[in-house]
């Protein structure tokens, strides 16, 4: 993909979750870790966490 392609396409992500580049960024990186610990079976976080985490992050209401 070309980059202005995916500037439109991040633009359009953040809009739509009403979030800025900072607070996306800490979601991506709050979810690939969560998913990498998960893959290797070594999560220490429980959904009550996550959620508070999520929540935090304007992620969910």
């Amino acid at each position: 993909m070309k980059q202005e392609e995916l500037r439109k396409k991040l633009s359009r992500f953040l809009k739509e979750r009403d979030m800025t580049l900072y607070t996306a960024s800490l979601y991506f990186r709050l979810t690939t870790a969560t998913l990498s610990r998960f893959k290797n079976g070594k999560t220490n976080l429980n959904d009550r966490s996550q959620h508070k985490i999520e929540k935090g992050l304007g992620v969910v209401k």
